[in-house]
């Protein structure tokens, strides 16, 4: 019998896991609450359009140094710690409210992101144009909108709330940041627009829920004290 109870628990924690750590919290948002399909322009079906977007982005392949490879290739990673100098020399290890924070609308934005690339499933500019050749990692997902840039954005709203005093750094930094994505070949520029849009989107939402509201004031102020000199 306890046999018994012992691989009907295992089940359970197996089909609903989040009874196994009921403190574990997932995002604050759920996909339903934001759809973006319907808050954003539908992907362009112009074919004259797409070629001029194709054509724009093998200027940017001819064009692109070493540099900008090698940029490229460090802001294919969507982590905090790609924001945080245009606020000051910060160690994220002594931020860990900020990090968790972060986290959690990191999960938001990718359920959110990822419900909106299954309807419209646009295929990546390198699948259309055979001599488009991507310098950073090939995604296997869809283009539009671009999640790069729905990070950014929405890294840079909550993070110029934390720091207002370097808000315009901040955005310079997402924009900087979300047109690696057109160098590196894996995203066309309506993708770009498209993300920068949704990310503003689900910022809005975000600072409409109380939880997040709250997490928001810690780590501001975990934020205020780092900055200390």
């Amino acid at each position: 019998m306890r046999r018994f109870f012992a691989v009907l628990l295992l089940l359970v924690v197996i089909a609903f896991p989040a009874y196994a750590d009921s403190s574990a919290r997932i995002g604050y948002l759920g996909a339903e609450k934001v759809d973006l399909v319907s808050l954003l322009p539908p992907p362009p079906r112009d074919e004259t359009f797409i070629r001029s977007e194709i054509d724009y982005l093998l200027s940017l392949q001819r064009q692109r140094t070493e540099a900008q490879v090698k940029q490229a290739q460090a802001d294919e990673d969507k982590g905090i710690d790609r924001f945080l100098p245009a606020i000051g020399d910060l160690d994220l290890d002594r931020l860990p409210k900020t990090r968790a924070l972060f986290e959690r609308l990191g999960d938001d934005l990718n359920q959110i992101v990822a419900a909106t690339k299954a309807v419209w499933l646009r295929p990546r500019p390198f699948l259309v144009e055979p001599t488009l050749d991507p310098c950073v990692t090939r995604p296997k997902g869809s283009s539009y909108p671009s999640r790069h840039n729905a990070y950014a954005m929405l890294t840079a709203e909550v993070l110029a709330r934390m720091a207002p005093d370097r808000r315009d750094a901040l955005f310079a930094r997402a924009r900087h940041y979300g047109e690696q994505r057109m160098i590196g070949g894996v995203h066309y520029p309506s993708d770009v627009e498209a993300g920068r849009m949704a990310g503003l989107i689900i910022a809005e939402r975000l600072f409409a829920n109380p939880a997040f509201a709250a997490d928001l004031a810690e780590a501001t102020a975990e934020m205020e004290a780092a900055r200390q000199p």
